[in-house]
């Protein structure tokens, strides 16, 4: 978990330095990503009408997220808000019905 809190330093750190630094995380991890960032995308495999798979990943316009906008963005301690939670259960319910 200290690791985990010091990356998480470094990038709050970078991205706070110029209000022009964008940083991209690829992450597995759902919720120390989302806790970053201001916005997300969910990239997976699509569908096509008849249920088979499209090949290659894309994100799809559902599966968007503007964070900020949701109020769940820019603050310390996001984590603990239950709207927080409430998003991240969502977050997970979307990846398991891909």
């Amino acid at each position: 978990m200290a690791m985990i809190d010091e990356v998480k330093r470094i990038i709050v750190e970078v991205t706070t330095m110029d209000e022009l630094n964008t940083v991209i995380i690829v992450s597995h991890d759902i919720v120390t990503t989302t806790a970053l960032a201001d916005r997300l995308w969910l990239l997976g495999y699509e569908h096509d009408a008849a249920g088979a798979l499209v090949p290659g990943a894309t994100i799809s316009p559902q599966h968007q997220y503007n964070l900020a906008e949701m109020g769940l963005a820019w603050h310390e301690n996001v984590e603990a808000e239950p709207e927080f939670a409430q998003f991240v259960e969502h977050i997970k319910n979307e990846i398991r019905g891909s």
